[in-house]
């Protein structure tokens, strides 16, 4: 199971501050007025540091902010900008707590171009007086232009050491220039491009065509055939905000589910680069827990892996019975051939709207047994 990263983010001192800020100064009065109700207690002007860039991809980076808020309620973000210009973006304000000593956060930076040098500095907002300091000193960063070759893919039961840094995305050009950052940064792959029809797929075929996207990708086999076979189990986990019922299928099969993600793709970027420590998976609460990748190596799984190759995936994206999006799928490997009239899309179908293959993607693959990971049944 996997929700959204912004289930986890934090929601600093207001919430209408949560996202980038236009109209500033009306949305911090509107929010610090609460605030000021409050007792008021003795203040310094607070400080604020930028640090060097923790880790750089090609669409984005992490950079470290040390405030301290001076015994004040304070909110900071960070402001951008290509090198020589003005440092017209910023992200999102968060919370930098009222303390008197000095906290170190980590920032992310997202969709940037690939092979850009951007300049960077820290601003902190002082509620009390509705005041913003921002820190004298800048520092840069360089993000790396797109790999072109066929990098070195991670594949089942191989996994990444930590998710992406980037924890959550809202449109598909925000979630595939997030794939693309992680995909560089973690196995040195070239950008995924979406398909030329891909805004005229169902939801449904958008997780399937995506799902046989990043296994081509790695030079694993696709998945043939997007079925309706199993349509009760995977709605009900849509529904019911859970991993579809393995219970009565004609093979070996995985089950994943994820929530919150307002596209198809941005469940896949929960699936395959969140999942891990660090992530949005429910299964994985500490390193070493069994159910860490457990949705990457259902979707990606190989002949050494715990299914084989998937011949059949049944996937829906819905809503859940509270209204919120859910994203269900069951990957099959059935030993029978799949019935005409339950094969709704298949990957031959989609073959015409791709871009020619990246060149081959060779690499081994370690057998491994049967292993319970996500909430398998």
């Amino acid at each position: 199971m996997s929700r959204s990263g912004a289930e986890a983010r934090r929601l600093g001192v207001c919430g209408c501050l949560m996202v980038r800020m236009i109209g500033r100064v009306a949305l911090i009065t509107a929010c610090a007025v609460a605030l000021l109700a409050g007792t008021a207690r003795a203040q310094t002007p607070p400080t604020v540091s930028t640090g060097q860039p923790i880790a750089v991809t090609t669409t984005g980076a992490q950079v470290s902010v040390t405030i301290n808020p001076g015994g004040s309620d304070t909110l900071y973000q960070v402001l951008y900008g290509p090198t020589g210009g003005p440092l017209s973006s910023m992200t999102s304000w968060q919370d930098g707590g009222s303390g008197n000593s000095n906290e170190t956060e980590t920032v992310t930076i997202d969709q940037l171009p690939p092979g850009t040098s951007y300049t960077y500095q820290a601003q902190v907002f002082q509620l009390a007086t509705f005041t913003e300091i921002t820190d004298t000193a800048t520092q840069s960063l360089t993000t790396p232009p797109a790999p072109t070759g066929p990098g070195v893919p991670l594949v089942p039961p191989q996994n990444p050491p930590t998710s992406g840094f980037f924890s959550f995305c809202s449109t598909d050009a925000e979630c595939l220039s997030d794939m693309n950052g992680i995909r560089a940064l973690q196995e040195g792959l070239p950008p995924l491009p979406l398909p030329s029809n891909w805004a005229m797929l169902t939801g449904n075929e958008q997780l399937f065509v995506a799902t046989d996207m990043e296994r081509v990708s790695r030079g694993e086999v696709p998945i043939p055939n997007l079925v309706d076979s199993y349509d009760g189990a995977v709605l009900t986990g849509v529904q019911t905000d859970s991993d579809p019922s393995l219970a009565g299928l004609p093979g070996l099969a995985d089950a994943i589910w994820a929530g919150s993600w307002p596209t198809p793709l941005g469940a896949m970027y929960g699936w395959l680069y969140f999942d891990g420590p660090g992530g949005a998976n429910l299964d994985c609460t500490t390193p070493t827990s069994p159910g860490c990748w457990g949705h990457r190596d259902a979707l990606l799984n190989d002949p050494g892996g715990n299914i084989g190759n998937p011949t059949e995936m049944d996937a829906i994206a819905g809503t859940d019975n509270n209204g919120t999006p859910s994203y269900a799928a069951l990957l099959v490997n059935n030993p029978n051939p799949t019935p005409p009239g339950s094969i709704e899309f298949s990957w031959a179908d989609e073959l015409q709207f791709l871009p020619p293959p990246p060149a081959a993607v060779t690499h081994g693959r370690v057998p491994r047994g049967r292993q319970l990971v996500l909430r398998r049944s």
